[in-house]
């Protein structure tokens, strides 16, 4: 299957209704869990696949033995920790790509609290045994160098255990306002964190319910697409966003910032969210460190290249080890448009003198919903693009190719 995106022969216009934060849903589901009431009820919250597996999951949890949570990273290492904590006998695998992706760190760091998890297949990767075991707490050490979820997963279940929880952190921590997003929505449940440094404190503080209905904000990360979209548009195209919050603790509220540079402005009213392209872009040269938002970076470098900015991005060690290898990734499919990007472990360049071309090569996704969203901005400059593998876009943003369509960007399907 692949989509064929064809350049809108008016300025694209319209409202979008976006889905539900997937990083909000899933931690609240993981509250919601441990809560263990049915009336507490959670409005808006994301359909994309994710937490649809991570929903089916806790409710296999009350019966079956084994578990495979599909690709997402979330969903593993949530129910790594709280499997753990239920003390119950579990396999927890995940899919191909998941199950390629190192938990080392995370299964450490359980075992340092008491948990007994072995690996069923290959060292330091699902899928695992989760075998019964008491975990108390107090205190636990955890490399912050490879992913902000493993903290936010050992977070969300420490005012359970007997003990509280002292989390020492080591090394540079990446994605850190991911961290910081687990430990607001804690705190909206009454839980008690304090965090200095590298050393996260919680109490032994039961989630209380302050309201009976939790409404999940909508999602900043699919937010970002649409400020790509208005960035390679004319002057005075605008889009308006529904469900978004000005004062969110979501790390990609980030994209409001990086896209005033690109001319697009941000201007919030009472119900929406509206994005307008008021300039060109305000810089030629762009440097920028993603350690903190590393979801943004496809979808800028994608609008960078196309309005011909250069930049250096840096921050990036995480991307390795997400869906695919996003760095390369990115140099791949844009060396299809005659444009050669620089990267390192860490940092992707491009020095702004080769021109994007229009190519009639079809755009891989490598199974990464980002990677599919990212490129489609490039519809708004290029009379026609193919993207293989549409389908991935469900990872988060379900109906984002009906949603490109209603704002005048045509979308057809094709197998051929």
């Amino acid at each position: 299957m692949r989509v064929i995106l064809t350049k809108p022969t008016q300025p694209i216009e319209g409202i979008v209704k976006l889905p539900g934060s997937k990083s909000i849903s899933n931690r609240v589901l993981i509250i919601k869990k441990l809560l263990q009431n049915n009336s507490f009820q959670i409005q808006n919250l994301s359909n994309c696949n994710d937490t649809l597996e991570l929903q089916k999951a806790l409710i296999k949890l009350n019966s079956q033995s084994y578990i495979n949570c599909g690709s997402g990273g979330t969903t593993f290492r949530f129910l790594t920790v709280l499997i753990t904590y239920l003390n119950k006998a579990v396999i927890l695998s995940g899919s191909p790509q998941m199950n390629a992706r190192p938990v080392h760190k995370l299964i450490s760091a359980l075992n340092l609290l008491g948990a007994n998890i072995t690996y069923l297949s290959h060292k330091n990767h699902p899928p695992i045994q989760i075998n019964p075991s008491i975990i108390n707490g107090k205190k636990t050490l955890i490399d912050g160098s490879v992913s902000s979820q493993f903290i936010s997963a050992l977070l969300l279940i420490a005012p359970y255990l007997k003990n509280g929880l002292e989390v020492n952190i080591k090394n540079k921590i990446v994605s850190k306002k991911y961290i910081e997003l687990t430990i607001n929505i804690m705190k909206q449940f009454g839980a008690q964190v304090t965090c200095k440094n590298k050393l996260i404190i919680v109490k032994p503080k039961l989630y209380q319910i302050i309201d009976k209905t939790y409404k999940v904000e909508s999602d900043w990360s699919s937010a970002s697409f649409y400020y790509g979209l208005i960035a390679l548009s004319k002057i005075n195209t605008s889009i308006a966003l529904k469900g978004l919050y000005y004062n969110s603790f979501q790390p990609d509220i980030n994209c409001i910032s990086l896209f005033k540079h690109l001319g697009v402005s941000t201007i919030f009213t009472k119900n929406e969210t509206i994005l307008i392209k008021t300039a060109k872009p305000k810089i030629t040269h762009f440097d920028f460190d993603f350690l903190n938002c590393p979801d943004l970076l496809q979808i800028t470098v994608s609008a960078c290249v196309a309005l011909q900015v250069s930049f250096k991005f840096t921050g990036l060690q995480t991307l390795k080890n997400k869906e695919t290898n996003r760095l390369q990734a990115l140099q791949t499919e844009f060396k299809k448009c005659h444009i050669n990007l620089n990267i390192t472990k860490n940092s992707i360049a491009y020095d702004g003198l080769q021109k994007a071309k229009s190519t009639k090569s079809i755009f891989q996704t490598y199974q990464d919903h980002r990677m599919a969203m990212s490129l489609a901005i490039l519809s708004i400059k290029w009379k026609r693009i193919k993207i293989e593998n549409p389908e991935v876009v469900a990872k988060s943003y379900p109906k984002f190719w009906k949603d490109l369509n209603s704002i005048g960007i045509k979308t057809v399907f094709s197998t051929a």
